[in-house]
């Protein structure tokens, strides 16, 4: 038998979290072994609103009430909900990991709570994969845009897939709505105060082995079975928004690699540093952040950002090149605007309001 925990977490998902939880309770759980004998899996769901400011919480634990039965979840021996007073995914992460999961579990899943598992065998074909890949250490959903199961679709529709398309086509990466890593490893990860969006992070600390090894991309996979459908954004001023996020999010990360890479050995990896530094100092990725950015002073978001799609384009085969090379092309002003507009947001000091959700 294998166990794992599943954690949702939430902030500000009333109108979408229910339904997320009833796609995970009726996940069918096992997976088909060498010798043709089914392995169960036995799983527990661990809800995590974090400063929500509507009924998140509420809304999860009327959910669980609602799906949780014997009938409906038969592989689940528990399903719950913690709630955090404090905002923050990473926050949300480390509290999912290091204290709200059961100590025994072997696999460790991470979902967000605005998504649709596609079928019942998405968690499944996540374990499986790392079953039968013993150096594999993190399993990545296979997100699925909902304007991609449109029969008409609109420019930004068409702009928004092929971005989306061009990222699939790299190895070593994974979409943050879902993945599966070894609870061992993940338990050996602490996400810092100051990071705004947690899946490119954890997936550097994984394939550098916590900052001491160059990148091994081997160590993470997609699973192209595990399909996960979520609303992606389509009006020019969500894409826009989202788009100073992701610029955001790659600035404060770019800070907290240079010092994991500086200071991170075998002997202390970033992991081990981190909750060190945690211990004697709780604001201090908070303080690197800030202090940087005052060195910076007017431009704190590197320039090389707005090419980001042509750095990706590097490591695709030539007919990919080709054919998302006007992909490429159409970010650039999207790109140019959403870093000129993460700068005014650094300068405000108001880059958590980026994460509130839009009337």
């Amino acid at each position: 038998m294998i166990t794992i925990s599943i954690g949702i977490l939430a902030y500000n998902e009333e109108k979408s979290i229910a339904q997320t939880i009833e796609s995970v309770l009726a996940q069918c759980l096992h997976i088909d072994s060498n010798t043709g004998v089914q392995r169960e899996i036995r799983a527990e769901l661990v809800v995590v609103p974090n400063g929500c400011k509507d009924q998140t919480a509420r809304v999860a634990q009327d959910a669980i009430t609602r799906y949780f039965t014997p009938e409906n979840s038969p592989n689940f021996f528990n399903a719950r909900v913690c709630e955090l007073e404090a905002a923050g995914k990473e926050n949300a992460w480390n509290n999912f990991v290091n204290g709200f999961s059961a100590d025994d579990v072997e696999y460790l899943v991470f979902m967000d709570a605005d998504v649709t598992l596609a079928h019942p065998h998405v968690i499944s074909n996540l374990i499986e994969a790392l079953e039968t890949n013993p150096e594999l250490l993190i399993a990545g959903g296979n997100p699925i845009k909902h304007v991609e199961l449109k029969d008409k679709r609109s420019t930004y529709d068409r702009l928004s897939i092929g971005a989306t398309s061009l990222r699939k086509g790299m190895k070593g990466v994974f979409a943050g709505c879902l993945y599966c890593g070894r609870a061992n490893f993940m338990r050996e990860m602490y996400l810092p105060e100051a990071l705004m969006g947690e899946d490119a992070f954890v997936r550097a600390m994984t394939v550098t082995r916590g900052f001491t090894q160059p990148d091994d991309v081997n160590l993470v996979a997609r699973v192209e079975s595990a399909e996960i459908i979520f609303q992606s954004y389509t009006s020019p001023g969500e894409i826009l928004r989202n788009k100073t996020r992701r610029m955001l999010e790659l600035t404060i990360n770019a800070i907290l690699y240079t010092k994991l890479w500086a200071e991170s050995t075998k002997e202390a990896p970033a992991g081990m540093l981190m909750k060190q530094w945690q211990s004697q100092d709780p604001q201090w990725s908070a303080r690197l952040v800030h202090d940087t950015f005052n060195e910076r002073g007017f431009w704190a978001v590197p320039r090389q950002f707005i090419y980001k799609q042509f750095m990706q384009l590097k490591h695709q085969p030539w007919p990919r090149r080709l054919r998302y090379l006007p992909v490429a092309i159409a970010t650039l002003p999207i790109n140019t605007y959403a870093v000129i507009q993460a700068n005014r947001w650094i300068i405000r000091g108001e880059t958590r309001k980026l994460w509130d959700k839009q009337p």
